[in-house]
């Protein structure tokens, strides 16, 4: 039996209320040849843009959030955001997102996005991919392990054995940098979010 439903309940209440249950519906009608933790990452990407603030130079009223995928995407990130944006029509700030798919960190274009969500093909180019992004107001995300501690934003973490879990690893330090403020709903988690310290 999926553990899906239960786990995303649970994400849902913690990270976003009942406003946000419109997405939980989007997420579980999926396909279910899509990986588990791909829609538990496409949905923390999602939340993100809602409980993250930009600095003023970033303006979204007459654009939506543009969310960059890099890397190769096996398991399907990309196409659970395309579904959720085509057919679910999910928004963020008010809009629905335009989601960009790069094949990998060297592809030109990266730095036009809001969220940028590195897959674990970059790895060994994730370091030259965050120096080039220094001081620029993108939310990077990640699943590579040690994302955060490397200069990262955001690292998807995946904890448990018998469960699907996701953790959130914060580094509002490198965030705050460029004008990107992780809300206060977020850093106040106790479960499931954790905060790099410098």
């Amino acid at each position: 039996m999926s553990v899906f439903p239960s786990v995303f309940k649970r994400l849902c209440l913690c990270l976003l209320g009942a406003g946000l249950l419109a997405f939980g519906l989007f997420a579980q009608e999926i396909k279910p040849s899509f990986d588990e933790i791909s829609r538990l990452q496409a949905a923390y990407l999602r939340n993100l843009g809602e409980y993250t603030r930009w600095p003023d130079s970033v303006q979204f009223i007459d654009r939506g959030v543009t969310i960059g995928v890099v890397g190769r995407d096996s398991k399907g990130v990309g196409r659970i955001l395309d579904y959720g944006v085509q057919i679910v029509d999910i928004k963020i700030k008010g809009k629905v997102p335009k989601i960009v798919k790069f094949p990998d960190s060297k592809a030109s274009g990266i730095t036009e996005c809001d969220i940028l969500f590195v897959l674990a093909s970059e790895r060994s180019r994730v370091e030259s991919l965050l120096k080039s992004l220094e001081g620029k107001p993108i939310l990077t995300v990640s699943e590579i392990s040690g994302f955060a501690s490397k200069g990262g934003m955001v690292e998807l973490t995946q904890t448990g054995s018998s469960k699907v879990r996701v953790t959130l690893i914060l580094n509002p330090t490198i965030s705050e940098k460029t004008g990107i403020n992780f809300s206060s709903r977020l850093l106040g988690l106790k479960k499931g979010v954790r905060v790099v310290k410098p």
